[in-house]
């Protein structure tokens, strides 16, 4: 966590962490974090916080048996998307039900 001062000598804290994901993805995405979700991998979640930055790497497209496959990132977020932060989209984002 840091500390930050602004001119006005008003202090807030924040949390300082950048890491990749593998398959779960975490709940909560807090305020001054980076979570990334590489190429080729799969991630998958039933509720998302978000108040800092998401990415969504892009892959490469191969072809096997006569069709482009692309090794894009994908994130799959079941039931609830709260976005107050920044999502930045070169793969795949897929929504499911939404509506619970």
């Amino acid at each position: 966590m840091s500390n930050i001062r602004f001119l006005d000598n008003v202090a807030i804290s924040s949390y300082q962490s950048s890491q990749n994901v593998g398959s779960n993805f975490p709940r909560v995405v807090f305020s001054g974090e980076s979570r990334t979700v590489s190429t080729n991998t799969n991630s998958y979640a039933y509720e998302v916080y978000n108040l800092g930055i998401i990415n969504i790497a892009s892959g490469i497209g191969v072809t096997i048996g006569g069709q482009t496959v692309y090794s894009d990132a994908l994130l799959r977020i079941e039931n609830l998307l709260v976005n107050e932060g920044i999502i930045n989209l070169a793969g795949i984002l897929e929504l499911g039900d939404l509506t619970n």
